[in-house]
């Protein structure tokens, strides 16, 4: 990432940071609150596709364990977004799929944590035309598995995604601009509506967005 990329991400971490130490005011907002789930998954993607980017750029082998270090928080975005839909649509079975696979992402058992990855992305396959509404699209998901086959080592013959160098920046712009677009378009909104019942912790965020205004990030 560039300078600016990369002070552009730490905004957004601070973003998802302030929304999510306090979730009881967050959750007030209702329905447009959905679209904080495709926002922390774009923000989870960005580094680590941006890591797998650099090392193709770089001609070198993606180590397993930085490659499990920037998936896990990207997996367990995608999960939780996935864990609200199904909450949020009274659908038992979807809940109890994703929560058992979340269960085993921290497990020791490399081949376990794969297991979970794959379900989650498959799931999250499987349900993305219902999950535009949650800010989720097909940049996160081929972010996630382009990073889960890394994870896993698949041979660029047996990939179901592109391999080629150019995807994984595809996939980084992809991310960037969506986690920008949410941001800008949901999130702020978000943020208006409970402007005055919950001033300061508007005030808190205002102060995180108009640092990134002043700098020209966004």
């Amino acid at each position: 990432m560039t300078p600016r990329q990369t002070e552009r991400l730490s905004l957004y971490q601070q973003v998802v940071k302030n929304c999510d130490d306090n979730p009881v005011i967050v959750s007030l907002a209702g329905k447009p609150g959905y679209y904080l789930n495709g926002f922390r998954s774009a923000v989870a993607a960005i580094p680590c596709i941006d890591y797998l980017a650099t090392c193709i750029k770089d001609n070198k082998i993606p180590h397993t364990a930085e490659i499990y270090r920037f998936l896990l928080p990207l997996a367990e975005a995608n999960a939780h977004c996935l864990l609200e839909f199904a909450k949020n649509n009274s659908n038992n079975l979807l809940q109890q799929k994703i929560i058992y696979a979340l269960s085993h992402t921290r497990v020791q058992s490399q081949e376990i944590r794969c297991a979970s990855f794959v379900t989650i992305a498959e799931t999250l396959d499987e349900w993305m035309p219902l999950l535009e509404s949650y800010g989720m699209n097909d940049s996160i998901l081929a972010s996630f598995n382009i990073s889960i086959e890394n994870y896993m080592g698949i041979a660029p013959a047996l990939s179901k995604v592109l391999t080629e160098p150019e995807a994984y920046q595809v996939c980084f712009r992809n991310v960037l601009r969506t986690a920008n677009l949410l941001l800008k378009e949901q999130v702020d909104n978000l943020m208006e509506d409970i402007a005055e019942e919950h001033q300061r912790f508007y005030l808190s965020y205002r102060r995180i967005r108009t640092y990134g205004d002043i700098n020209y990030l966004l």
